[in-house]
């Protein structure tokens, strides 16, 4: 009955802040006039609406999910396409091609994806999901190099520990036991401390009103580095990245307030 209740609760809170920022958007976007990224964010928010509707019913109606590919995973796939599409509209210009961010892109995205199939078996599922993360984390890669916002520190704490995460997990998906159990603790270690790296820069922004050109796609960064973390993650660390992701989505509404009309 506790595991029920506690269930429902990490349920609905989410839902009830998705709800409140969708208002608050809605407001920011009738007071200010439309702004291509709040609109877009507000599509986000719709999605993000709908799919924890559907989760919520179907935990409510089935003890596990059965299904091979749902319209949640159709929503999560848009949710992609509508956050790459955001970052993409934070710019006055197209951004630029980078081939190692293609390469190393790809390689993370279906990593993960992989990954995500030797763990619950639906591999055309988390295939279809992967190139469409692929498109999301290549454009904001871009995003991230044209304003400039990473030193070069950032970029190779990034770089090897996703590398890490991904060799970390796979090594939790070979081993047994206490064995992967560590390997597993070790590896949301690295999720983790990126979510902290995010909400630390993000939060800066917010208080000290730094003058940081790319805020908007930092906030994107951090919300889209939480939902990797919620996908790759076992419980109890499911559910703790799942209860910032509702907490990175305030302070994405709040950046984009503060951004509101702004371009790159």
């Amino acid at each position: 009955m506790n595991g029920f209740i506690f269930s429902s609760l990490t349920t609905i809170v989410p839902l009830g802040v998705i709800i409140y920022v969708s208002y608050r958007n809605l407001r920011a976007l009738q007071k200010k006039g439309p702004w291509v990224p709040a609109v877009l964010f507000m599509f986000i928010l719709t999605i993000w609406l709908a799919t924890g509707f559907y989760w919520a019913t179907h935990t409510l109606m089935m003890e596990e999910f059965l299904y091979d590919f749902s319209a949640m995973d159709i929503g999560e796939n848009g949710l992609f396409l509508l956050m790459a599409a955001l970052v993409g509209a934070s710019f006055r210009e197209p951004l630029p091609r980078d081939l190692p961010a293609f390469v190393t892109s790809f390689a993370l995205a279906m990593g993960n994806a992989l990954l995500w199939g030797v763990w619950n078996g639906s591999w055309l599922r988390d295939i279809i999901a992967g190139l469409f993360l692929w498109l999301l984390i290549y454009t904001l890669i871009r995003g991230l190099k044209q304003t400039g916002c990473m030193n070069r520190s950032t970029w190779i704490f990034f770089g090897v520990g996703s590398a890490g995460i991904l060799l970390l997990q796979i090594a939790t998906a070979l081993t047994e036991g206490m064995i992967s159990a560590v390997f597993d603790f070790s590896s949301e270690v690295f999720w983790f401390l990126g979510i902290l790296y995010f909400i630390v820069r993000i939060v800066r922004f917010l208080r000290e009103d730094l003058p940081e050109k790319g805020a908007v796609i930092l906030a994107c960064a951090g919300c889209t580095w939480v939902l990797c973390t919620m996908y790759m993650s076992s419980e109890p660390y499911y559910t703790i990245a799942d209860l910032i992701n509702v907490f990175m989505l305030l302070l994405m509404m709040l950046v984009l307030e503060r951004k509101w009309g702004e371009s790159i």
